[in-house]
């Protein structure tokens, strides 16, 4: 991911989100806090408040949310990897 592409997703991610997304800088990274985000069916709660970190230097974003949050079908403490869409 260049500079470039965490651009985009930043614009992108506030066209989707609006006033409810914080943007940040730590470094050369981009960090993008969105409030609130509906999950699909069978997470606990089926809302939660999301981290993404947008890094130049890793190829995919690294996705966090709110500890404790259960999404369906993963067992807790297991790690998600996400790829571009």
């Amino acid at each position: 991911m260049d500079a470039q592409e965490v651009d985009r997703v930043t614009a992108q991610l506030a066209s989707v989100y609006g006033q409810t997304i914080k943007v940040g800088k730590d470094g050369a990274r981009c960090l993008v806090q969105i409030e609130r985000v509906e999950l699909y069916p069978g997470c606990q709660p089926p809302q939660t408040t999301m981290l993404i970190v947008l890094d130049p230097g890793h190829p995919k974003p690294q996705v966090f949310v709110t500890p404790g949050q259960q999404l369906g079908g993963v067992p807790p403490g297991a790690y998600l990897s996400i790829g571009r869409a």
